[in-house]
């Protein structure tokens, strides 16, 4: 699919890329959660929350699914944080 299938009528369903891994790490006894994407070059520093939200985008859900899915995992608090950080 391309990227403007969105605008022939199917709905975004956003997939955290194949090549992004998550590492957890120690830092002054407080773990971190750091998304790294080799190919891209970044490395993002994540809340707990936020991987509870990037585990729901597996490709299957729209953006509502994603809220739906956050909600039911107690993670879901704003529709914007999610909106934000998959923006």
């Amino acid at each position: 699919m391309s990227g403007d299938d969105q605008s022939r009528g199917f709905p975004h369903r956003p997939r955290l890329d194949e090549q992004a891994f998550l590492r957890r790490h120690l830092v002054d006894g407080e773990e971190k959660l750091v998304l790294h994407h080799p190919a891209a070059r970044e490395v993002v520093e994540i809340t707990p929350e936020q991987l509870e939200h990037l585990l729901a985008c597996d490709g299957t859900r729209d953006l509502g699914g994603i809220h739906l899915a956050a909600a039911q995992r107690g993670a879901y608090r704003r529709a914007s944080a999610i909106d934000e950080l998959l923006a």
